[in-house]
This record gives C-alpha cells, structure tokens and sequence, in this order.
C-alpha cells in the first residue's frame, strides 16, 4: 500500500540499512554555521527528511516488533530515547519528539508539517515516496495536508453517530 514501509525488507537489506544510516548521519552531521546559513525552506526540508528517517532506522534498530509504542529503552519510548547525533542543535544528542516540538514546530510554525511527519503509526500521514525538497516543499506540504483529509482512515462521516470522525491529531496539535 502507498506510503508503508516494508521493514521486514529493508531490514534483511544490508546494503539499504547502511544506506539509511548514511542518509540519516548526513543529515545530521552539518556544522552549525552551514545549518543557520541556510533558506528556511530547505532548513524544514532537511528536518522532516530526518525525521522521517530517523523513524525507520529506530524502528528497524529493534527490529521485529508490533508497534514503535514498543520500543523502550531505560523507561524511555521511542519518541524521548536521546540518540540522534547532531553537530547543528544546541543539544548533543536529540530525541524525535526534541526534534518535532523543539525544533520543527516552533522554528516554521506551519500546520502543514503535521501531515509530513511519519511517526509510523497507523494513525500517522502516509510515508512520502521521496524527500522534501525546498524547491517544492511547498507543494509537497500541500499534497501531503489534501492527502490527509482525503484519507477516510483520518477523516470521514459516520452515517450511524451522524458526525464527523477525524484523526486524534486535531485533538493533539489546534
């Protein structure tokens, strides 16, 4: 199905595993000055690239499992674990949830980000077949934010309670 991730084969691929960790550490091994000097559109694009990779490579750290919900490490889940290297935040070592509430969300306080950002529940937006560009971020935002609401899975009319049924993510984020 469009949007899903096959972990089962991508973590018996080597070769695309090492591939995604390179993708990921290259993400986060821009020095701070390179990461400040760039145009805000490619500094999200770059940030809901990593995210969205930093989702897959943590999923497939521990792999097999049901659910991203399931990873714990030291009392941690998976959204708070600090394991993500950067030489561009403030922080040595960022979360997920750092990086989408700390970073993202309040750096382009933009409501389209929310259906960008993958956190491989069944709940979430669909997974973007290719990486966000600041070129077409734009676009793409747009895309993503018409694709949501289009999903009958996130919003849709019950005839049998006569009201409206969305995602738990408008009750989340205003």
């Amino acid at each position: 199905r469009a949007g899903e991730v096959d972990y089962t084969a991508w973590h018996k691929s080597n070769r695309d595993r090492q591939a995604l960790q390179k993708y990921v550490k290259s993400l986060t091994g821009l020095c701070s000055s390179e990461f400040k000097s760039m145009r805000k559109p490619t500094q999200l694009a770059l940030l809901l690239n990593l995210y969205n990779a930093a989702v897959i490579e943590l999923i497939l750290q521990h792999f097999p499992l049901r659910s991203i919900n399931d990873i714990r490490v030291s009392s941690q889940g998976a959204f708070d674990l600090r394991w993500l290297q950067t030489s561009w935040s403030s922080v040595d070592k960022i979360s997920l949830n750092h990086l989408e509430n700390g970073l993202i969300r309040p750096m382009f306080e933009d409501a389209r980000i929310h259906f960008a950002l993958v956190c491989a529940a069944k709940s979430c937006p669909v997974l973007l077949a290719k990486p966000y560009r600041a070129q077409t971020l734009s676009k793409q935002l747009d895309n993503q934010t018409r694709g949501f609401f289009q999903d009958k899975r996130h919003v849709s009319y019950s005839e049998q309670s006569q009201g409206l049924v969305v995602s738990k993510i408008f009750s989340w984020y205003q």
